[in-house]
């Protein structure tokens, strides 16, 4: 035993030896010392039995062969412990008769306990958000009657005023009308944010030449806006009705937008070291970098919304499913020199 001392002293984990036939321990660790608070004096020939309160994991760790697994350890001073264990019983050459059961394991315990405070700090922050679309959702709802009631009402004293309504009163019922369709659209917007994050995702092997395809028709982008494609597109993991949703955020963004007579859309996948990087590349009138984090974000739109009636959620959607994927939703851009929106993806796993 004299010869393994230098050996058990570099070991952080715990080492005992025990005699298969009388069960007690002959050999000791100063990280088993440390481990079951106890000195050298105090574990050699008390039985091994003893620092186990279990005895079936017991029976497991000294009867097989070789034993890996967790075990609860009784600590000299009373306390117990989780630890990862490994044991081999060593039989004689000749007769195949128990010679000697050795145990390795270390505390786990720190570890066991860290695992169950952040499983219970997922449960609570899973209810907070659950109760948090549940009430995104119940108030956006509650608040499509009243507005559809504002809006009916407005359209109907425009109908019935008629003539009687002088130039200024015609454009007060107007613009009433306008943040009507504009809170309307809020709503709306809302509704969809909420839906699309509380969606539960069906991931696989997504063919993007198909995704890609669907996501232009769906579109739909004047003629004076011509989408090209760089095919062949790779195969990736994820949700394909999701993916399609976020390339559609981006195409119709790019559409939309877009400030001159004529323009070229260019939707591409760039290879990564472990995945890919899809891009849709206009060329319009381009954001200035200060914005580019912030377009992302709920309900934030860079033209004015009498200029441009819109939501604001497209590009937080695109974030929100891409961020569930494990990739990064982002542009590059500059005004005047048109925009790529990109967002990246993890390869598809054989």
């Amino acid at each position: 035993m004299e010869s393994l001392e230098g050996v058990y002293a570099a070991l952080d984990d715990a080492v005992l030896v025990s005699d298969a036939d009388s069960g007690r321990i002959v050999d000791c660790s100063p990280a088993a010392e440390r481990a079951l608070r106890g000195s050298r004096g105090e574990l050699v020939g008390s039985p091994l039995r003893a620092l186990y309160p279990r005895a079936e994991e017991f029976a497991a760790l000294v009867t097989a062969t070789t034993f890996r697994g967790a075990c609860v350890v009784r600590r000299l001073d009373g306390s117990t412990c989780l630890t990862e264990h490994t044991s081999i019983r060593v039989v004689g050459a000749a007769t195949g008769t128990p010679l000697r059961v050795t145990v390795i394991f270390r505390d786990v315990t720190a570890a066991r306990d860290a695992e169950e405070a952040q499983a219970r700090a997922l449960r609570r922050l899973e209810r907070r958000y659950r109760h948090l679309v549940d009430l995104v959702t119940a108030a956006a709802h509650d608040l499509e009657a009243p507005l559809r009631a504002v809006g009916t009402l407005a359209s109907w004293l425009a109908a019935d005023l008629g003539d009687r309504v002088d130039a200024t009163g015609r454009e007060h019922i107007a613009l009433m009308l306008s943040r009507v369709r504009r809170m309307y659209a809020l709503v709306e917007g809302t509704l969809r944010y909420a839906r699309a994050v509380d969606a539960v995702s069906v991931v696989g092997p997504v063919a993007l030449d198909d995704v890609v395809g669907r996501a232009v028709a769906a579109v739909g982008a004047p003629r004076r806006i011509r989408v090209h494609v760089e095919r062949p597109l790779p195969i990736v993991r994820g949700d394909s009705s999701r993916l399609q949703l976020a390339i559609e955020h981006l195409l119709r963004n790019a559409v939309e937008f877009h400030d001159k007579p004529a323009g070229e859309v260019l939707i591409r996948c760039v290879a990564l070291a472990d995945g890919w990087r899809v891009e849709v590349r206009d060329d319009g009138p381009g954001i200035a970098r200060p914005h580019h984090d912030r377009i992302f974000q709920p309900f934030q739109t860079l033209a004015s919304r009498d200029e441009h009636e819109s939501a604001g959620i497209g590009l937080a959607l695109v974030r929100a499913i891409v961020e569930e994927h494990a990739g990064v939703a982002g542009v590059e851009s500059a005004p005047g020199a048109g925009s790529t929106f990109f967002f990246t993806l993890p390869a598809e796993v054989a």
